[in-house]
This record gives structure tokens, C-alpha cells and sequence, in this order.
């Protein structure tokens, strides 16, 4: 029988609905690739790319000799127009900054606009031509890892940002424009809407419990082990118990971490080869799906939450949105997480 289910973070409703993956389907989709193109990530190709802003590999690796690379965004989503680093830095400026973003709208104006200004890299995972991040090697995927920590600390200390994120588009369904693995890293003047919902919901449910609700969650589903899709020593990786998506999975630091940039480097290897494990088997038992992974973290202006945990969201691009889904912002998931989480754990 379909299920509404409360997702415990956000407070946001999904419908679970298991007999809607019979329906029959007429459409095919087949994504075409292009094959006359040159690759700008690949090794040898760094002149077609904007400079590096930081490289990673073995020692004495250089500009020239990475194993991963950043640079910053060709095709921006936001400017640095009128960006000023030299400007003193300290939490409470950043939240003043943040707050005079938000609030610096004219009340009776119909239509609202200021300019989009922030950071936009991208993250460069090999200098070979994989695709996937399931076909990096162990050093790639912990070197991408530090890349993320290093740009969102790189990220922290410009005055101008309040929050920031990082994600991963795999496939053209999942909003990828080149087939290289890359994935990005955003820094925004604000805190994104749905950030704002999950450290509301957070926030209440530690007024209420007296802790935080991600460290309430790994615990939880470490013990019933249904929803349970693989576990390391300081993490586990759920499909949580409100999946928006068939085969969504959530990876969770074990011990409270709100900021994601404080991790250290064990921490941080640990992370990227459960993530590739768990992408691994989500290809191998959904022969090979777009994908998207998005770090969520705290925002810039405490050193610490006691509410708010940082986390891996990661969900495979096998149904689209469609008219429930606009029309009512509820996500319709045709694959129960209980039933995903064993198909997943019976493909690692």
C-alpha cells in the first residue's frame, strides 16, 4: 500500500509508492554523445582550461603533473565582479553580510534582482578520461576529498560567503555537460533554501531531544539495519526512511561533524572510498545510471553546531519529476528504502 513518510530532518513529505514501478513504459531515451570534441580535463590539455587554483598528487607533483587539479569554473553561475578578498574577515561580519544579502530588498517592489555573485569551481578527479568517480583509484577519490576540504576552507575565509556546497553530476540525466569525472565546489553570499529547511528542522529537534538528529539517525538505523547499505568505522551510508529517489543514499559521519572543511585526512579517505563502494554497487545492480552526490555542510559563521551533522546525498537519476511532483513538491519514490538498501548491500 503507498505510504506518505516525514522526512525526520526537514520535516518534508515523500510518497512511497512500490506498485508504481510496474507501470509500463512506451518512451525510450538514449543520450547521444559527441565524439568530435577535445577534452579540457585530460592531462595535456591544460591550456583549453582556466589555470589551476590547486593541484593534488604524490610529492613533487606540480601544474603540469596532477593527479587531481581545480580550476576555476569557464561558464560561471556567479561573478566575482566587485568581490573584495582583502576585506577583514570574522564570523560576525560574515553574518552581518549574509543578513544584509537577504534583507536588502525593497518591500513594495514586485520584481526583486541583485547581482549573482559567488564562487563556481570545478574539481578535476583524474587527468586520465574516466567518467565515473567509481573509476578513480584509491588516491584519486581521498585526493578529490581533500580537494573539497581545502576549497570550502579557501571558501570560508572570503568575507563575502555564507555557505557553500559541493556536488557531483554524473551523465547527461543528471545534468552533466562533460563526460570527464569532475564535480563542482559553489560558495554563496547566503544560505540556500534548502539548507535553511534541514537547520530549522534540526535545530527544533534538538530544542526537543536534546541532540542532534543525524547523530539520533546513524544510530538508529546502525541498530535496525534495515535501511543499512554499508558501514566503516566512522561512518555508515542509509537509504534514509523518507527517500525522495529509488536507491537514495545518504552517507553519515558516526560522531557529530557540522563542518565538513574540519575533517582531517583519515576521515576524509574513509569517506571517498565507502562513497566509491556505494557507487559501485549502485552501477552494478542499476547497469551503470546517471547520478548526483551533494555535500551538505554547515554554513561559515560558527566554528560549531550541535544540531547540524554534514553529509553525502547521493541518488541515481532513474525516474524524472513529473506532475506530482511540481504541482505538489512531493517526490514520488516507486523503490521503498528497505527494499533498495538490501538490493545495494547484496551489490557491494
Amino acid at each position: 500500500m503507498p505510504e506518505y513518510r516525514q522526512d525526520p530532518v526537514s520535516g518534508r513529505w515523500v510518497i512511497i509508492a512500490g506498485n508504481r514501478a510496474g507501470r509500463p513504459e512506451e518512451f525510450l531515451r538514449a543520450p547521444v554523445a559527441r565524439v568530435d570534441l577535445s577534452c579540457p580535463f585530460c592531462r595535456g590539455h591544460e591550456d583549453q582550461a582556466p589555470p589551476a587554483v590547486a593541484w593534488y598528487g604524490p610529492q613533487n607533483s606540480s601544474p603540469q603533473n596532477w593527479e587531481v587539479r581545480v580550476i576555476p569554473n569557464k561558464y560561471p553561475a556567479f561573478t566575482l565582479d566587485d568581490f573584495d578578498s582583502a576585506a577583514p574577515v570574522s564570523q560576525d561580519s560574515k553574518l552581518h553580510a549574509a543578513a544584509r544579502f537577504e534583507n536588502s530588498t525593497d518591500d513594495e517592489a514586485l520584481f526583486v534582482n541583485r547581482p549573482a555573485r559567488g564562487r563556481h569551481e570545478v574539481v578535476i578527479e583524474s587527468p586520465q578520461h574516466v567518467e565515473s568517480f567509481s573509476r578513480l583509484s584509491d588516491d584519486q577519490a581521498f585526493w578529490t576529498f581533500c580537494a573539497y576540504r581545502d576549497r570550502l576552507r579557501v571558501f570560508r575565509h572570503d568575507f563575502h560567503l555564507a555557505a557553500a556546497a559541493v556536488f557531483k553530476n554524473f551523465g547527461a540525466d543528471a545534468g552533466a555537460s562533460l563526460v570527464h569525472a569532475h564535480s563542482q565546489a559553489m560558495g554563496v553570499p547566503f544560505v540556500p533554501e534548502s539548507l535553511g529547511r534541514e537547520l530549522k528542522g534540526s535545530a527544533a529537534f534538538y530544542r526537543r531531544r536534546g541532540r542532534c538528529v543525524f547523530c539520533a539517525l546513524a544510530e538508529r538505523e546502525t541498530a535496525c539495519e534495515a535501511r543499512v547499505v554499508a558501514q566503516s568505522e566512522r561512518f555508515v551510508v542509509i537509504c534514509p526512511y523518507a527517500s525522495r529517489f529509488a536507491y537514495e543514499m545518504w552517507i553519515l559521519p558516526r560522531v557529530h561533524a557540522s563542518h565538513f572543511e574540519s575533517s582531517d585526512d583519515a576521515m576524509l579517505r574513509e569517506a571517498a572510498l565507502l562513497l566509491r563502494q556505494v557507487i559501485q554497487a549502485m552501477e552494478g545492480i542499476l547497469d551503470g545510471p546517471a547520478y548526483n552526490f551533494i555535500l551538505h555542510t554547515s554554513p561559515f559563521d560558527t566554528d560549531r553546531f550541535d544540531h547540524y551533522h554534514w553529509h553525502i546525498e547521493l541518488f541515481p537519476r532513474v525516474s524524472k519529476a513529473a506532475g506530482l511532483e511540481w504541482g505538489f513538491a512531493w517526490h514520488l519514490n516507486a523503490v521503498a528504502p528497505e527494499v533498495a538498501a538490501l538490493a545495494l548491500r547484496r551489490g557491494i
